[in-house]
């Protein structure tokens, strides 16, 4: 069984989880018995892993031979097994031996099936990343105006978006001052997060916040 060595920060410092492992759940396969031929030798069931193609050689080499209590007996209607974690296909045969010598053996389907033990994964194994979810949030450009200054983004937590442009948290632009600036990817963390879009303008050229204008506000829930 190969094995990975994963960094002790999963990917860009996320800390990575892990699925705990889980009781076996053995894969549970029913049928019909086949008539009451004096021929019946014995059951055969074969399994392959990671497929839905239904096994039709009995002989085929490829495919694992699943030993189960009572294949011998024709009234037998069913069969555990436990393969571990992931799909499989399994096919079922009845073996009749019509010279009685062991060696004139005749094969017929009986039913196939594909079944998954997802339940099983066996060691504890690392699952996929956390990450943290990424919000987009974006608004329409503002005209262009001469004495546009800058974008600002203020986020708080909760349902109430903050009113001015020192409330809150701010968050990074990649280019506050361009005007055509339409949005920001941000990563709070889980809770509920109020956003609010301002504009400003200088517009006497004292390179300031000399006037601010809502652009629009936003929620957001992780």
């Amino acid at each position: 069984m190969s094995t990975t060595t994963l960094h002790p920060h999963g990917v860009m410092g996320v800390p990575w989880t892990f699925a705990p492992k889980a009781a076996a759940v053995p894969i549970v396969m029913t049928w019909e018995p086949p008539p009451d031929f004096w021929c019946f030798s014995t059951y055969l069931l074969l399994r392959k892993e990671g497929t839905t193609t239904p096994v039709t050689d009995p002989l085929d080499v490829t495919a694992t031979e699943v030993d189960f209590a009572g294949k011998g007996t024709r009234t037998t209607a069913t069969l555990t097994d436990d393969p571990g974690s992931g799909f499989y296909v399994y096919s079922l045969f009845v073996v009749y031996d019509e010279w009685g010598d062991g060696t004139s053996l005749r094969y017929s389907p009986i039913k196939s099936a594909t079944l998954a033990n997802a339940a099983n994964p066996g060691p504890d194994t690392p699952a996929t990343p956390s990450t943290p979810t990424v919000f987009d949030v974006e608004w329409e450009p503002v005209p262009d105006f001469y004495s546009f200054r800058r974008y600002v983004v203020r986020r708080a937590s909760g349902s109430t978006a903050p009113t001015g442009i020192t409330d809150g948290t701010g968050v990074a632009l990649i280019d506050e001052t361009d005007v055509e600036t339409y949005g920001v990817d941000d990563a709070p963390g889980s809770g509920t997060w109020a956003y609010a879009v301002f504009v400003t303008y200088d517009e006497f050229g004292t390179a300031t916040d000399e006037r601010v204008a809502s652009v629009r506000t936003l929620e957001r829930t992780i």
